[in-house]
């Protein structure tokens, strides 16, 4: 199967038209691309994706469940340890709190871009997950979203 631009070519050899490469406009290109349009905060972003559905299912299913709890596991064994039991106890408390972001990038995607988290969660900077979760709290109303709570 030949390209467009092979098609063009041929026709020109054969005298039908002129040997310009065939020109895809921006209408093609952007009817074969997902849209996603969501909110961090009240600022608005468009994610242009190949396939979305995908996308956000593969990065979902990438997320390590059993992490922190694997980090509990290695780090209760040099809690007695006199030489490492403060290192286990200060990996117990960045695993906590890495784990309470984690929940909380999570919850604010699935509220305000359920349909595009991985995009929501790249963009969203600690200050605006800070907003995110003062409005949830609060029941903000003004907070752009894609689900009613």
């Amino acid at each position: 199967m030949g390209s467009v631009n092979s098609e063009v070519h041929r026709r020109a050899d054969k005298g039908e038209g002129p040997a310009e490469p065939a020109k895809v406009g921006f209408a093609g290109f952007v009817g074969s691309v997902d849209r996603r349009i969501y909110a961090i905060a009240d600022d608005p972003y468009c994610l242009w994706e190949d396939d979305t559905k995908a996308a956000a299912l593969a990065f979902l299913r990438s997320v390590d469940h059993e992490y922190f709890e694997y980090i509990v596991q290695r780090s209760i064994a040099d809690l007695e340890n006199p030489a490492n039991g403060m290192r286990a106890a200060t990996s117990m408390r960045l695993a906590l709190f890495h784990g309470g972001e984690t929940l909380f990038l999570l919850i604010g995607a699935l509220i305000q871009a359920p349909l595009c988290p991985h995009a929501w969660i790249g963009q969203c900077s600690t200050g605006d997950l800070r907003i995110v979760l003062e409005r949830i709290e609060a029941g903000g109303d003004l907070l752009m979203q894609n689900i009613r709570i």
